[in-house]
């Protein structure tokens, strides 16, 4: 079914003659909804009726954060944010994902316009969720068998994110200097032996030579600065502050093939499997527990003001 879109003014105005009092906006598709529905849905304990939207359903456009920045200043400048018509209030509020917007300082500052505290909303599945129960239900296997090999899924993603340090450092490093190139969050490394372990020597330092062209320092330069953030994703790891700096969808990506490579070669469903852990993992949540009570207490905010 084709979704319909909406201008900006044109969704203005049916928030304000719906009886839906909070709007509550999201980047994502593949597990946007549902995370912020089930959030939601936990945090508002009086009956407020809310609403989850993605964004792309307004101005036809693609769905992304700027998207949210766009809409969110435009119901700000027309004074719409909250809004009264006769008896009714409506308020909105604006989820987005952190990525790296607090490395480059510009986090928006608004009471109706918040940030995931994670870099996305899937480090909170991997974190939070039920990993071996969730995958071996995308991968229709037998859970045990994940249980054995995963035992701690926190532990699990921290040993993840110390095999992937050089390809953050080297994302990192060309976000700070303006670098366009393939080296980026937007893309799972490519420098790895495979997903699941860890990095090529050859392949990490053909990274250096051409990151020093770009930069036109040397290669030693250029290794100096990657190792010094190497070091700083270390120290921010053993604080468990890893969810901050790396990329939850990727984990999606390393937790199917450590899959392949458990079950060497025997049988399970692998179609698509990177694609499906998301939405299984989301289902093993619990809002109800503390890991979730700064994201409530942020729709909790703006709820009052109704």
């Amino acid at each position: 079914m084709t979704r319909l879109h909406y201008s900006k003014i044109g969704y203005a105005r049916l928030m304000q003659i719906s009886k839906i009092q909070l709007f509550v906006f999201v980047e994502g598709r593949q597990i946007d909804s549902f995370f912020y529905g089930s959030l939601c849905s936990s945090a508002l304990v009086e009956k407020i009726a809310f609403r989850i939207v993605q964004i792309n359903q307004v101005n036809g456009g693609s769905g992304g954060k700027q998207d949210l920045i766009v809409f969110h200043d435009f119901l700000k400048k027309g004074k719409l944010l909250l809004s009264a018509l006769a008896e009714k209030k409506t308020c909105s509020l604006f989820f987005a994902d952190k990525d790296v917007d607090d490395i480059l300082r510009r986090k928006k500052r608004s009471t109706h316009f918040h940030y995931t505290d994670y870099y996305d909303v899937q480090n909170y599945l991997f974190e939070h969720g039920d990993l071996s129960l969730a995958a071996a239900s995308a991968a229709s296997i037998d859970p045990q068998i994940l249980r054995e090999a995963i035992p701690e899924p926190s532990a699990w993603c921290r040993s993840k994110v110390l095999m992937w340090k050089e390809w953050v450092a080297v994302c990192v490093l060309v976000i700070k200097n303006n670098i366009h190139c393939e080296c980026s969050y937007r893309r799972p490394s490519d420098i790895q032996i495979r997903p699941c372990n860890g990095v090529e020597t050859g392949k990490f330092n053909s990274k250096i030579s051409m990151l020093a062209g770009r930069m036109h320092l040397s290669e030693d330069a250029v290794r100096q600065s990657i190792t010094a953030i190497v070091k700083k994703i270390e120290r921010l790891t053993s604080d468990g502050l890893h969810h901050g700096f790396f990329k939850g969808k990727w984990y999606s990506t390393i937790i199917a093939d450590e899959i392949d490579r458990i079950m060497s070669g025997g049988m399970y469903d692998k179609s698509g499997l990177s694609s499906k852990i998301p939405a299984a993992l989301g289902a093993t949540l619990n809002f109800d527990l503390p890991w979730a009570s700064r994201l409530k207490q942020k729709v909790q905010n703006v709820a009052c003001l109704l």
